[in-house]
């Protein structure tokens, strides 16, 4: 009778244990890292990538880039294009939150506001003529002058007719709805009962922000976060390796990280200083040693993989020797010799991100031994930022994510996207660049559009407005009963509609 009193009480506390693990794991559930807060829920005026990817599940553009960067239906089923013309036509019964179906009126509503604010959209959606309700389902988008690149502009979020203000109450159609948002704490979002769609699997995401490296792996191994993208430290990566409990995934990206430069400054403005920064830079033993190799060299903003890629073999390899010739000859000569007086001093700004600030000093140091003194400023993500927007600064690093249409570099270096209308952020003017980027657009022809863009990245190439570092490689940690999630190029989340979550799957660590 003792030992069956024994074996019951012993099969009561395993219960119980088995009960409790049960409870912690909810499979309609997952919980996401973040490295920094968004800023916004309205898709026309988001610019930083937080913002982007979470409105990427909240809202639907009349199309969406797939996996593979293709243009594919999304509100919008169907569309007809007759030389400047494009009819589309739109599902029906597409809901917004509020059970509101969406129509034409808010496919016109939502492009034409966007002329009315500072959108980054704004450049995209310019050559829009007028838009023309044809009835409750059609549309038809008139356009100034053929536009090659107003397919992946038209992927910006419908917005419900006079929404108001949807800056921290998003109101969209997507998988999910904010239910609630601490900035730099959490974004909880919950499924969207009226999703035209399928349902998606997981009811409820919840983005957990973590500025720390340290704390967001502790955290994804001790199970309190269950999914990491593109924010996790190379050196904790072969530890992450290791667990059972976690699938590690490393696929070539389009994100590239690069040096900024503010060309109105009386240094900067100078392209041989730009040159001579870029020969001091060390970039092999950035990418081998910090980053682990999870990066490759980059000469231009557009990805390797782009099919508007330049594909020229030309780099700037690190040269120190070269780097003081040039900055001689350029005027800047070293005040005392090897001495610790320094051509000049220079302010970098960065985020307080643990990674980019090590690597900053380290640039910092590299660039010391040709005479120019970088002192290293790091701030929070949105106060850096809010900086680089408003050209408050000389030098920073950024990374330019989700590159899909080489049109990016309209955005970022015509003469006409200087802030708020692009990102233009150093003012950068070259009337040859400025004509390029605008034959760019006026052609369907894809054989064309290569060989321009081909043009502008050897000009930019060669006058360095900004200097590309490395293309990042898209690095996704998770847990193991995590299936079906699709990494897309740009590091979206928006392939968690289809995901789902298997607890018969978990793997305990031993």
């Amino acid at each position: 009778m003792k030992n069956k009193n024994i074996f019951l009480l012993i099969l009561i506390i395993i219960l119980s244990v088995s009960c409790t693990k049960k409870e912690k794991f909810d499979p309609a559930q997952i919980t996401i890292g973040l490295e920094g807060s968004p800023s916004i829920f309205d898709p026309r005026l988001a610019t930083d990538a937080y913002s982007s990817r979470i409105n990427a599940l909240l809202y639907n553009g009349l199309v969406k880039v797939d996996e593979n960067s293709d243009i594919k239906p999304d509100i919008a089923k169907s569309w007809k294009v007759k030389d400047k013309s494009i009819i589309f036509t739109l599902r029906k019964n597409v809901k917004f939150y509020s059970g509101k179906e969406l129509t034409a009126e808010d496919v016109k509503y939502t492009l034409e506001s966007v002329f009315k604010m500072p959108s980054p959209f704004k450049n995209s959606l310019k050559e829009i003529e007028k838009i023309t309700i044809l009835d409750k389902y059609n549309i038809k988008i008139d356009l100034k002058k053929i536009f090659a690149p107003i397919f992946t502009a038209l992927t910006i979020g419908i917005v419900p007719k006079d929404s108001g203000d949807l800056s921290l109450s998003p109101k969209g159609t997507g998988p999910y709805k904010l239910e609630k948002f601490i900035r730099g704490n959490k974004v909880i979002l919950t499924v969207n009962n009226n999703f035209f769609k399928k349902q998606p699997h997981i009811k409820k995401i919840i983005f957990k922000i973590i500025p720390n490296d340290t704390t967001r792996v502790m955290e994804i191994k001790k199970g309190s976060i269950d999914f990491l993208q593109n924010s996790v430290p190379p050196d904790a990566l072969e530890e992450l390796k290791k667990d059972k409990t976690l699938t590690v995934i490393i696929k070539d990206g389009v994100n590239v990280s690069y040096l900024g430069f503010n060309l109105q400054d009386p240094i900067l403005k100078n392209s041989e200083v730009r040159k001579a920064i870029a020969y001091s830079i060390n970039k092999k033993e950035i990418i081998d040693y910090m980053m682990k190799g999870l990066a490759s060299d980059a000469n231009s903003i557009i990805a390797q993989n782009n099919w508007a890629y330049w594909n020229e073999k030309k780099y700037y390899d690190f040269n120190p020797e070269k780097a003081k010739q040039i900055l001689d000859k350029a005027g800047f000569v070293d005040p005392d010799g090897d001495g610790p007086q320094p051509r000049f001093t220079l302010e970098f700004k960065t985020s307080t991100n643990k990674v980019r600030k090590r690597i900053a000093e380290v640039i910092a140091s590299q660039l010391k031994k040709v005479g120019i003194n970088l002192t290293v400023r790091s701030y929070e993500f949105g106060t850096f930022f809010a900086d680089i927007k408003a050209g408050n600064f000389q030098l920073y690093s950024l990374t330019w994510v989700g590159i899909i249409d080489p049109d990016i570099l309209y955005y970022v270096f015509s003469s006409k996207s200087l802030p708020p209308q692009g990102a233009n952020r150093g003012h950068y003017i070259n009337n040859e660049v400025d004509k390029l980027l605008e034959a760019s657009r006026q052609t369907m022809d894809m054989q064309k559009r290569i060989n321009i863009y081909k043009k502008v990245q050897n000009i930019l190439f060669n006058e360095l407005p900004v200097y590309p570092l490395w293309y990042h490689k898209n690095i996704v940690v998770y847990k193991k009963d995590l299936k079906n999630f699709k990494i897309l190029p740009g590091g979206e989340y928006t392939s968690l509609e289809s995901a789902y979550r298997e607890p018969a799957k978990l793997i305990i660590n031993k």
